[in-house]
């Protein structure tokens, strides 16, 4: 008959809180904003394939390229 193994008991350590990096909001909340955005139906439909394309949801497509368009507004002087 074959020994049985010991098992050693590990010493359970305190589960350590993330790292959060620098800048980033700290909760859902402080991130998270609506907007409503009225759209024609064939904007709509442009939207949804852009997401579709990529893989992303509709908000992160809009979220997009309300950020791509605001980066490349010519802001007044």
């Amino acid at each position: 008959m074959p020994a049985a193994k010991k098992t050693s008991a590990k010493k359970k350590v305190p589960a350590q809180p993330k790292k959060r990096r620098p800048g980033r909001p700290r909760s859902f909340s402080d991130r998270s904003s609506r907007v409503n955005v009225r759209l024609e139906p064939e904007e709509a439909d442009a939207l949804r394939e852009f997401a579709e394309e990529h893989y992303w949801t509709i908000s992160t497509a809009l979220r997009l390229l309300v950020r791509e368009r605001l980066l490349n507004a010519k802001l007044p002087t």
